[in-house]
């Protein structure tokens, strides 16, 4: 199993002090979650994860659009 927590601040660009942060989590709950993840929080970090990539995503059909208006 990948550990989630690091592609998530991988993909992120943040640390895990900043992904705590960003969740209104504790960095000692963050260091716990590298070893036993509750349901809850691998949801929520696979919720960040799509929202995420769907932002990038929509960036990406902005930028073309603004192509095709050019055409």
């Amino acid at each position: 199993m990948s550990n989630i927590v690091q592609e998530v601040c991988k993909e992120l660009g943040i640390n895990q002090t900043e992904l705590a942060k960003e969740l209104g989590v504790t960095n000692g709950a963050i260091s716990k979650w590298n070893k036993e993840m509750p349901k809850v929080a691998r949801k929520a970090l696979e919720y960040k994860l799509e929202l995420h990539r769907q932002k990038k995503q929509l960036e990406i059909l902005k930028a073309f659009k603004g192509l095709l208006k050019i055409i």
